[in-house]
């Protein structure tokens, strides 16, 4: 049995209060996580939301961040809590991927911190974008960057300067997992 409560896991508000990127605006409604289950519910209790942003990249034009998050608080057990964020974590990494017209770079790492898996490539649209999903305890987050609108021929964002921006968001948002989820 866990003894977080209730509304201690807002990762948005976290993101919004100490940006750890040229923020420029919120663009989503900005309302509270969501939460499901806990007790003396049946099902699982769990922690989820989703939140976007403009940002100004090195080049100075506009780009958009997507956040979202699902986190496992409690279920009947341990092993169901990690079997869930597993199946979260397989469900938006194959998501991901589909969001893609291209996929120019794809790489995934397992290690005793969690898994990861990047995305790099041209959208739909035609713009170059970025995707890292990201297992920590039992909790799963998206980090989706993307250029706002048709993007140029000669786009100067590769990889690792879209990695850049979500490593430096995931080192923000880690270190609340590991201290709030339950192990």
């Amino acid at each position: 049995m866990t003894t977080m409560t209730p509304g201690a896991i807002d990762l948005c508000e976290l993101i919004d209060d100490a940006p750890p990127i040229t923020l420029t605006s919120r663009t989503d409604e900005g309302d509270p996580p969501a939460e499901t289950g806990g007790e003396p519910a049946d099902e699982a209790w769990t922690v989820s939301d989703e939140c976007a942003w403009g940002f100004i990249g090195e080049d100075s034009r506009e780009w958009e961040m997507e956040f979202s998050y699902q986190a496992i608080i409690d279920a009947d057990d341990r092993d169901r809590r990690f079997q869930m964020a597993g199946d979260a974590f397989d469900e938006r990494s194959a998501a991901a991927e589909e969001g893609f017209a291209e996929v120019e770079f794809d790489q995934s790492d397992t290690t005793e911190d969690g898994r990861r898996r990047e995305l790099f490539g041209s959208l739909g649209s035609g713009a170059q974008g970025y995707v890292l999903v990201r297992e920590v305890k039992s909790s799963v987050y998206v980090i989706r960057i993307r250029e706002q609108g048709q993007g140029a021929e000669d786009a100067t964002y590769q990889v690792h300067q879209f990695g850049a921006h979500a490593s430096a968001v995931a080192a923000l948002v880690d270190n609340p997992l590991r201290d709030v989820v339950p192990d």
